[in-house]
């Protein structure tokens, strides 16, 4: 499989790779057609790459490449015939599609054949709209502000810019068994089962499901997830509303408003900054770790049972604290602003909860 990403990397530089246009000089099939505002292009794959190159006023253009390692030629040419590309227009639609003979894979058209692939680059317009379902094999895309709307089993997905906004359908991405690097987009969905590595930079609002994956994500506006045994790590957020098993979120500064049902998991924030509205969490079996920014002042709705609290009473004399058997409440004001709006609300079950 191709480094896609190290390529998309230099697209971003040159504009046009060596290696996009070695492979654009090695078409098994090309085809071009009248560049279209809007146009839907839907790609249907396996076992190759996929770059989409956003150009504007050009043709678009569908290359692609079929590559096959196999030591006998005439064998080789048969393997070749076994594969069909098939490109077409129809109305507003680009279909391309990818389809291999079941021979392809029998043990006759198999000897001697050490790898194979078939590879696609696609110059569209960046209002182009993408539908794309690729397996094993790897996904580039760069400035599209069109619907992307992109399926990906086995392989790794990067994007510089997806700048649909709130518009109907929104951007949706789903990953499986991959890696994916979103550099910034605006309104996305985004389904992540079993991946070890998903980065976003910058991110207006994410509506993210995920299971047994790693989310690196910087500056996010508004993110809801409901997720199952992941890790997320966030420089820098504004909302956040999540549901969570066995998950462990790790959050530079919230500014905004976390309202979360965590449980056996663990939840950490480095600065709560003082101008946040609302912490709202109901958790259980959960670690949580709020740290404030100096000076931030707030109310306090909290209940904890079965827990381990460690609260800085000392400092905050306005905390009436109260307790019956081994639920303990906390309500009053933190902090010297009495007249704050900001709230931190808790209903912990058999967790630790820690603020400072």
């Amino acid at each position: 499989m191709k480094t896609i990403r190290n390529l998309f990397g230099l697209l971003l530089v040159t504009g046009i790779t060596a290696s996009a246009l070695a492979q654009e000089a090695e078409c098994t099939v090309r085809k071009s057609f009248p560049s279209e505002k809007g146009i839907y292009l839907s790609i249907s794959n396996k076992f190759g790459d996929i770059n989409i190159i956003t150009t504007e006023n050009e043709p678009i253009s569908v290359c692609a490449t079929i590559t096959i390692k196999q030591d006998d030629k005439e064998l080789l040419q048969k393997n070749i015939s076994l594969i069909k590309i098939n490109i077409d227009k129809t109305q507003d639609t680009i279909n391309v599609q990818t389809v291999f003979d079941e021979k392809f894979f029998s043990a006759f058209y198999r000897k001697g054949r050490s790898g194979f692939s078939v590879d696609y680059t696609i110059y569209v317009p960046s209002s182009t709209n993408l539908f794309i379902n690729n397996s094993f094999g790897d996904i580039a895309v760069d400035d599209i502000s069109g619907i992307v709307n992109a399926k990906l089993s086995q392989g790794d997905f990067s994007a510089s810019k997806l700048s649909r906004g709130n518009l109907k359908p929104v951007n949706t991405l789903y990953f499986e068994h991959g890696k994916a690097d979103i550099s910034q987009a605006d309104w996305l969905s985004v389904t992540a089962r079993h991946c070890p590595s998903i980065e976003i930079g910058k991110v207006k609002a994410l509506l993210m499901t995920s299971e047994f994956s790693k989310i690196y994500a910087g500056e996010i506006s508004s993110l809801v997830c409901d997720s199952k045994y992941d890790y997320y790590q966030i420089t820098s957020i504004k909302n956040l509303v999540a549901e969570s098993n066995s998950t462990e979120f790790e959050i530079e500064k919230l500014s905004g408003q976390l309202r979360a049902s965590p449980s056996y998991g663990t939840l950490s924030i480095s600065e709560v900054r003082n101008d946040f509205q609302l912490i709202d969490l109901n958790c259980d079996h959960t670690v949580v770790e709020l740290s404030t920014e100096e000076g931030t002042s707030y109310k306090t709705d909290i209940t904890v049972s079965g827990t381990l609290l460690d609260f800085p009473f000392d400092e905050n004399p306005m905390i009436s604290r109260s307790r019956k058997e081994n639920t303990i409440t906390l309500t009053g004001v933190a902090g010297k602003n009495m007249g704050t709006q900001s709230l931190i609300k808790v209903k912990a079950a058999f967790g630790t909860l820690e603020i400072n």
